[in-house]
C-alpha cells in the first residue's frame, strides 16, 4: 500500500486509481545489481578467455582487469579468434564501468551536501556568537588523505615489482625466449629498476597503459590484478579531492564578499524592499554553488504547469494527476 494511504480505511483504497506502482526492484537495490554485474562481467571474460585463448587463470583475469580499468597495456592481445566476442565485451565492459562511476558520482553529490549542511552551521554558528571575523579557510585533510592513499598503492606497486619483479623471463605468450630465471638479465629478461617501477605505476593508475612497461611474472600479475583495479579508484579520488579543494577555495573567497545592492535587488524578486525565507534559501543554494539559477527558472516553471488554478498554492490531485506515480519515499 502506497504511503501517503496509510490510515486510511480499506475501503477508500481499493480504487485502482489510488494505489500508486512500486519502484521497479532495480532502481531500489542499483548497488547491489551493479556489484553483481560486475562480478559476472569478471567471471564471463576469465572462463571465456582461459577457454578460447588457452590462457592460465591469472593471466585472464589480468587483461579483464585491464579492460574494467581501461589500461590496456596491449601486452597480452587476442591471437586465436574471438575479437568478435571481445568487441562486444568490451562494449558491454564500458557500459558497465559508467554505471559504476555514476554511483561514486553520487557518493560524491552526497559528501557535497554535507559540506552544505556544515558549511551552514559555522554560519549560525559565527552570527550566534557576534563574529566579525572572515569564514575560516577550508581544511585541506581531505586533500592530504586522498595523496597519502594514492601514495600508498604507489609505493607497494614500485617496491613489488622493484624487488621482487626486477627482472623476469615471464610465462606463457609473454614469456621471453631463452631467458633463464637464474641469470635473468644476462640472457633477455625484462628487468625493472626503481625508475621504472614508478613511472608503470604513475602509468597505469592513470589509466594511460602505455604497455612498454607491464607486470610479467604469475604473482606480480596477481597483484596487478587487484593493485590496478584499487590503483586506478585512489587516483580518481585523488583528482576529485584536488577539484573539490581548488573549488573550496574559490567558494571560500566568494563566501567572503558582500551582499550588494545589485545583488539584493535580485534576490528580492517581489520587489519588496526585503528578502523572505523563500528568496533567501535560494540566494543560499546559487551562492553555494549547489544549484544554478536556470536550474531555479525551471523549478518555477513545472511549479506553474502544475498549478492549474494558478492560486500560488498546489493541492494533491494537482501534483498526483500529472507526475509520475512513483513511492519514492
Amino acid at each position: 500500500m502506497a504511503k501517503y494511504s496509510r490510515g486510511m480505511s480499506d475501503d477508500s483504497c481499493s480504487s485502482d486509481d489510488e494505489e500508486e506502482e512500486e519502484p521497479p526492484f532495480a532502481m531500489k537495490h542499483t548497488n547491489t545489481i551493479s556489484l553483481c554485474c560486475l562480478i559476472a562481467y569478471f567471471a564471463v571474460g576469465v572462463i571465456f578467455l582461459t577457454w578460447q585463448q588457452g590462457w592460465e587463470v591469472v593471466t585472464s583475469l589480468y587483461v579483464v582487469v585491464q579492460i574494467v580499468t581501461t589500461i590496456g597495456y596491449g601486452d597480452v592481445t587476442i591471437e586465436h579468434g574471438g575479437k568478435t566476442f571481445m568487441t562486444i565485451y568490451v562494449l558491454l565492459g564500458t557500459v558497465l564501468v559508467a554505471s559504476l562511476l555514476d554511483r561514486i558520482i553520487q557518493a560524491a553529490l552526497s559528501n557535497a551536501e554535507k559540506g552544505l549542511d556544515q558549511s551552514l552551521e559555522r554560519a549560525e554558528h559565527l552570527l550566534k556568537h557576534n563574529a566579525h571575523h572572515a569564514s575560516p579557510r577550508p581544511s585541506l585533510p581531505p586533500l592530504a588523505t586522498a595523496m597519502l592513499i594514492y601514495c600508498f598503492f604507489v609505493a607497494v606497486w614500485v617496491i613489488f615489482f622493484a624487488l621482487y619483479d626486477s627482472c623476469t623471463c615471464s610465462f606463457g605468450a609473454t614469456m621471453v625466449e631463452g631467458c633463464n630465471a637464474e641469470n635473468c638479465s644476462e640472457t633477455g629478461g625484462t628487468v625493472v629498476g626503481w625508475t621504472d617501477a614508478l613511472y608503470m605505476a604513475v602509468i597505469t593508475f592513470s589509466t594511460v597503459g602505455f604497455g612498454d612497461y607491464s607486470p610479467q611474472s604469475k604473482l606480480g600479475r596477481t597483484l596487478a590484478s587487484l593493485w590496478m583495479i584499487l590503483g586506478v579508484l585512489s587516483f580518481g579520488n585523488l583528482v576529485a579531492a584536488v577539484s573539490s579543494t581548488l573549488h573550496s577555495f574559490r567558494a571560500s573567497y566568494l563566501k567572503k564578499c558582500r551582499m550588494t545592492r545589485k545583488v539584493f535587488d535580485s534576490v528580492d524578486a517581489d520587489k519588496s524592499g526585503s528578502i523572505d525565507r523563500h528568496e533567501f534559501m535560494q540566494y543560499i543554494l546559487v551562492r553555494e554553488g549547489k544549484v544554478s539559477k536556470e536550474t531555479l527558472e525551471s523549478i518555477e516553471n513545472l511549479f506553474d504547469l502544475l498549478d492549474s488554478d494558478h492560486n500560488q498554492a498546489l493541492t494533491f490531485d494537482e501534483i498526483h494527476n500529472q507526475l509520475v506515480k512513483v513511492d519514492c519515499q
